[in-house]
């Protein structure tokens, strides 16, 4: 009996480390996950010898109304105005933004935006 008690503890022992790590990984993986309100980069993009013309699409199903997109030297990427509403741009679903990055921008490799609530998160990089 003794023998069995001992087997029991040390499999529910390894059961629980097993569980501990795999449900840290996955935590992990959920909070790598950014929330871009259906944002979407265009991986395949216009560009020039100095300039790139990525474009931005809305997947979801909500507008999305942005304060600005930038990159990852916080410069701020100039976007085609279309949608500029006086405060934000307005982004309807389907619908697509095109970026301007030129100068320095033109060596960056990440974009991220900035929602009109404030709420930040990266929209994707570059190769």
């Amino acid at each position: 009996m003794n023998k069995i008690i001992k087997i029991v503890i040390i499999l529910v022992c390894v059961l629980i480390i097993l569980l501990v790590i795999f449900g840290w990984m996955f935590i992990s993986f959920l909070l790598s996950l950014s929330d871009t309100r259906g944002l979407q980069l265009n991986p395949i993009y216009m560009h020039t010898n100095s300039e790139k013309y990525p474009t931005v699409e809305n997947t979801g199903k909500e507008t999305v109304f942005i304060s600005k997109f930038y990159d990852e030297y916080n410069g701020t990427i100039e976007t085609n105005q279309e949608f500029w509403n006086g405060s934000c741009y307005v982004l309807p679903s389907g619908k697509f933004i095109g970026l301007t990055m030129e100068g320095q921008q033109f060596y960056s490799n990440e974009i991220y935006v900035e929602f009109y609530d404030g709420y930040k998160c990266k929209l994707g990089q570059f190769k």
